[in-house]
């Protein structure tokens, strides 16, 4: 029993793109060795560089009017402006190389106290007064101020 091909349509597509390369390469091949084609070619060139100068052209007539630099006019700034601070630097003592402690295998000693774990009942925030100030103390906040009481 022979079996059936199964139609692979990526297949059958890269032959269709590979056959309408190979046509469109023997065209432009054989057309580009014509006379006909290279002038063609000088004349598309050519109008593209008009276009191009004549937008170049009405740009900076445009930018003049407003007042505006163009790009070459701001590059050149830039330019003159790092030839300035490059002379400024020269003139400008070297700074002094920054001191660094010795290298060791060891972390420098921490001369801190260690930080409580938890606060004393005695400077416990505001917010939690009437939950941890002894009775004297309770008596002079503010019932607004006192956290509320807990059912159960």
């Amino acid at each position: 029993m022979i079996p059936k091909q199964i139609l692979d349509p990526l297949a059958m597509w890269r032959d269709a793109v590979d056959r309408l390369e190979g046509g469109v390469n023997s065209f432009t091949t054989s057309n580009m060795e014509s006379e006909q084609f290279s002038q063609a070619l000088a004349i598309v060139l050519r109008a593209s560089l008009g276009t191009h100068h004549l937008f170049d052209k009405n740009m900076a007539r445009l930018y003049e009017r407003m007042g505006l630099p163009s790009r070459s006019e701001v590059q050149a700034i830039a330019a003159s402006l790092r030839r300035i601070e490059d002379k400024l630097d020269m003139l400008l003592p070297q700074p002094a190389p920054a001191h660094r402690p010795a290298r060791t295998r060891r972390a420098p000693a921490v001369a801190a106290e260690p930080v409580p774990k938890r606060l004393p009942p005695a400077a416990a925030p505001a917010d939690t007064a009437g939950a941890t100030l002894p009775k004297a103390a309770r008596a002079a906040v503010p019932a607004g101020a006192r956290a509320p009481k807990r059912k159960g």
